[in-house]
């Protein structure tokens, strides 16, 4: 795509550089590798989407998920057919966009049969994952954020205008999305192998279980005794874009134990979404309440860890499943459940506080240097 149009005019529309989890690269890779394939494509939906279309026979797309195919106009929030047209696709492929809260159609009697849903019930457009997962911990005014630790990992900030090209092209792998609430975008740095680093660890090292993983992990200095590791198991995207960028360890010496390879792994995974908060610092935008969520907020090591490393206090929900709780708001929102999103504030319950160590941080800021 860069070579098709030129790196300059796709961040002109899209504000966001071309990556290869997006969905238009994956379009050309079909066109290229399996053009018998690529040749019969009709329609073109996001996951969710096509659950929307099983379910009610009705094509559409969000704002969130359409800012992730390197085809949208993120700033406009439309299809851009410019773009689609240059890479040998058809604008008829792509459907109706909406947002989030809109609702789109009923589900059928034929999927009500099949899934034992009420027919006529209504249908959201929906959101992304991660947009879901900040809207249902509350996260889409200006100066919050949300760290988010699952497989890959997130630092997710809702923005009220795009900001100026020369901030954000300073490093093109800080995206810039429309957020689920209307007139609102995020910006979000990812790193890819979050969790991810975590489970490949545990398997390595033959453990049954997470908490056996990092058994002891608790019990090692801050820095795991110069110990370093870098997270990029699967490639990068931020702040480095580079799908063949590899992990590592180093500073390994003879009395490192599988105890401090565990704690170092949390370290390197916490640097890493530091690097990403740093890019969205670097671009002018304000952040002074910051949320956490994923699977790493339910290890309290993982959580202080996070907070020291960041150099935030963390507001953890307890039990919350952020993505099908916004989900389900946005759905309550398109149903009338709701008039609007500021009458949500009683929906999203108390967060309990975690507060960065002093003489952590300091520690984790030295080691996050080097």
């Amino acid at each position: 795509m860069n070579k098709i149009l030129g790196r300059d005019k796709i961040y002109q529309v899209t504000k966001n550089a071309v990556l290869p989890g997006f969905t238009a690269p994956k379009l050309l890779w079909l066109k290229q590798h399996e053009p018998d394939h690529f040749s019969r494509i009709c329609h073109v939906l996001m996951p969710k989407d096509y659950i929307n279309y099983k379910l009610s026979g009705v094509m559409a797309a969000d704002v969130t998920d359409a800012s992730g195919t390197s085809l949208f106009n993120v700033g406009e929030r439309k299809w851009s057919d410019s773009l689609i047209k240059s890479i040998g696709c058809r604008p008829e492929w792509f459907p109706a966009v909406y947002e989030s809260a809109a609702p789109i159609g009923k589900i059928s009697a034929a999927a009500a049969r099949e899934t034992g849903l009420s027919e006529g019930t209504l249908l959201a457009a929906g959101a992304g994952d991660n947009a879901a997962a900040a809207f249902g911990n509350g996260i889409y005014k200006e100066g919050t954020g949300n760290v988010s630790v699952g497989t890959s990992g997130t630092v997710f900030v809702p923005i009220s205008g795009i900001p100026d090209n020369n901030q954000t092209r300073a490093n093109e792998t800080l995206h810039i999305f429309c957020h689920c609430v209307p007139n609102m975008w995020h910006a979000m740095g990812t790193t890819l192998s979050a969790g991810l680093s975590l489970r490949w660890f545990k398997e390595t090292w033959e453990k049954n279980s997470y908490e056996e993983a990092l058994q002891g992990a608790d019990r090692i200095s801050v820095g795991a005794d110069g110990l370093l590791f870098l997270p990029y198991i699967n490639g990068e995207r931020t702040p480095v874009d580079d799908p063949e960028a590899g992990g590592m360890f180093f500073g390994i010496r003879s009395g490192h134990r599988r105890e401090h390879f565990a704690r170092a792994v949390i370290e390197g995974v916490a640097y890493s979404l530091k690097d990403c908060l740093s890019m969205i610092e670097e671009a002018g935008i304000q952040i002074h309440t910051l949320y956490a969520s994923g699977g790493a907020v339910k290890h309290s090591l993982w959580k202080q860890i996070l907070a020291d490393a960041l150099g935030f206090s963390l507001h953890v929900h307890d039990d919350r499943e952020g993505p099908a709780a916004g989900a389900a708001l946005l759905s309550g929102l398109a149903a009338g459940r709701w008039r609007a999103i500021d009458d949500l504030h009683g929906c999203f319950g108390i967060t309990k506080q975690v507060n960065p160590i002093q003489a952590n941080k300091q520690l984790y800021q030295q080691n996050y240097q080097i």
